[in-house]
């Protein structure tokens, strides 16, 4: 016997952008993870925060094409003492998940970035990258072609004052 059920469900569908909008810093450098997805550059609402604070940061991706995996992103600041700030998540904002990226599509990544309650003034290091939760292994990275061990890009430094 067949049974059907009345069913609903909100379909969520995101606009595609294929121009590269206004940002405050277009990195001169090619940016590359996994020969995938290129860093085009970002917006930093402020480069000095406050100990205990958080900061916004907008990354802007760009799909060369599309993403075979479902990537975490990372972004870290750190100091010889270890981890100063950071946000560890899927892409947010409009993003959605690395893997539906098309190729061209450019993506604006909104993030807020909380800084650790044992966090030191000074001026560090923000790293941005991927990886793959599973396994936490990082994207390979290259920067103008030459390969990245660390899988970590150095985007700026940012200051952190009490």
């Amino acid at each position: 016997k067949n049974v059907t059920y009345p069913t609903e469900f909100d379909l969520l569908v995101r606009d595609y952008q294929y121009e590269v909008p206004q940002m405050q810093v277009s990195l001169t450098d090619a940016v590359v993870f996994d020969d995938a997805i290129q860093l085009l550059g970002y917006d930093l609402a402020a480069d000095t925060t406050n100990l205990n604070g958080q900061f916004e940061l907008t990354l802007y991706w760009q799909a060369l094409e599309q993403p075979q995996k479902g990537y975490t992103e990372f972004n870290h600041v750190l100091s010889a003492s270890g981890m100063q700030a950071q946000l560890d998540s899927p892409p947010s904002g409009d993003a959605w998940a690395t893997a539906t990226w098309l190729p061209g599509e450019v993506i604006t990544d909104k993030r807020t970035i909380n800084v650790s309650a044992e966090a030191v003034p000074g001026t560090y290091p923000l790293l941005v990258g991927f990886y793959t939760a599973s396994d936490l292994v990082r994207a390979e990275l290259n920067v103008n072609g030459v390969p990245e061990p660390s899988g970590g890009y150095n985007l700026l430094n940012v200051t952190l004052e009490e």
